[in-house]
């Protein structure tokens, strides 16, 4: 019950047990913000005898449950860099919950890069489907995740060049090869 006991029998602090008195003190040995360590000293005293008992007590409080972190759905990306044939873009940021912190920091998880911050640049993603993590530390050191797929995908149609005129000479049959090279 988190109060002394007689015979099993908690001694109620305003009334007393059997006109027993009971009186606590804390002392706040370590205070993070988040996690705490009070020592509380109880003195209890027998009214009829005058014995005075002493004893401490150790209480911890301490956040054990991870943050939540919600991703986005499945995303679908389109090249950006024409030569690698490879995306750069902003991820997105993710919601996050906690019991006791407001404050967290993210780092996002990618094949190519790891980003820090809760949202951010992305660079040079090949084309393909990948996973994409996310890792949400809170206050107490606590991390969270959650992972989304990011689908990188060719949307960039092909650029011809070719020259503008070239003389061909036809054979004594009336043919000609041309040769790929040539157009260049």
């Amino acid at each position: 019950t988190g109060l002394p006991t007689i015979e099993g029998m908690p001694i109620d602090l305003q009334n007393g047990l059997c006109g027993y008195s009971a009186t606590f003190r804390d002392f706040v040995a370590e205070n993070d913000g988040i996690n705490q360590t009070i020592i509380r000293s109880w003195v209890v005293v027998d009214p009829c005898s005058g014995q005075i008992e002493r004893e401490n007590q150790t209480i911890i409080v301490r956040d054990t449950i991870l943050p939540v972190v919600n991703c986005p759905d499945s995303l679908g990306v389109g090249t950006t860099e024409i030569d690698e044939c490879a995306a750069t873009f902003m991820m997105p940021t993710v919601d996050i919950s906690d019991n006791c912190s407001t404050e967290f920091s993210v780092v996002i998880q990618t094949p190519v890069n790891d980003v820090q911050g809760n949202g951010g640049l992305v660079q040079k993603l090949p084309i393909g489907e990948h996973v994409i993590t996310y890792l949400a530390t809170d206050q107490s050191g606590k991390i969270g995740s959650c992972q989304t797929k990011i689908t990188v995908v060719d949307r960039t149609a092909p650029a011809l060049s070719c020259e503008d005129r070239i003389t061909v000479s036809l054979s004594d049959a009336g043919a000609a090869v041309v040769l790929p090279t040539s157009m260049v």
